[in-house]
């Protein structure tokens, strides 16, 4: 028995590649340009919609008119974080009671890429600690695990390129609900933050980049400059609670 084949509809300005089985569209950058895509997309009754970047806010209300028909939207933009995205989107005067809709939003992504490390050639703290700065000691000493770090060997081997096999993903993903957005409106990230943390499980970005450096999976100095290790030790405590966490 064959599967029904999902429908995808792109809205891009410009498509930047193919995406195949896609129906991919260029809009003109304009705010008609972007309402006469949603009107097309919608004749053509998608299983979802890949919106392309926000920009601007012609890019912005295009994509939540788009999820207010009910179909699975799909969208990009450049943010610090998670919650970052509520902001920009603010930023592009989107009405507040649209961006605090948990039935609209449901889901804020923010992904960043590390290198991995060569499994053939990779270095233990305890081999490479003398060649180290004092900084770069510090750095790995107070933030992770030493003995379970494992550090770039910068002269390779031949299973990889310069002590590294490619890029993996770090990544913190919020599905929030009527009190994260409640919250956020009321009293700002922090607490949305927390909530989204303690109450609702979340992992950050961080926290996930920690777990592949204390499995000597990714490089701490190296990814370092791609999600700040220091970060980490931003402290958020829980309204009413005494005790606090990393995230």
């Amino acid at each position: 028995m064959r599967l029904p084949r999902k429908r995808l509809f792109t809205i891009e300005s410009p498509p930047e590649g193919r995406i195949p089985g896609a129906i991919q569209t260029a809009v003109r950058d304009s705010v008609d340009g972007w309402v006469d895509a949603i009107k097309s997309a919608m004749r053509l009754d998608p299983d979802a919609i890949l919106n392309g970047e926000i920009r601007d806010h012609a890019s912005a209300l295009a994509a939540i008119k788009a999820s207010m028909t009910g179909h699975l939207l799909l969208t990009t933009l450049h943010a610090n974080d998670a919650l970052n995205i509520i902001e920009r989107l603010e930023m592009e005067n989107i009405q507040a009671r649209l961006i605090a809709d948990p039935l609209l939003f449901i889901g804020l992504l923010s992904q960043r890429l590390v290198q991995k490390l060569c499994p053939y050639c990779k270095r233990t703290y305890a081999e490479m600690a003398d060649k180290l700065s004092t900084e770069e000691r510090k750095l790995i000493e107070e933030n992770c695990l030493p003995e379970q770090v494992r550090l770039r060997n910068l002269d390779g081997c031949e299973h990889c390129y310069k002590g590294v096999t490619g890029r993996t993903v770090i990544a913190e993903v919020v599905s929030p609900d009527a009190r994260f957005f409640q919250l956020y409106r009321q009293s700002g990230r922090l607490e949305a933050k927390s909530y989204w943390h303690y109450e609702l499980g979340g992992i950050t970005r961080n926290q996930h980049l920690l777990h592949l450096i204390n499995h000597g999976l990714v490089d701490p100095l190296s990814a370092h400059f791609i999600s700040p290790l220091t970060k980490i030790n931003t402290q958020c405590s829980r309204r009413g609670h005494g005790d606090k966490r990393y995230i």
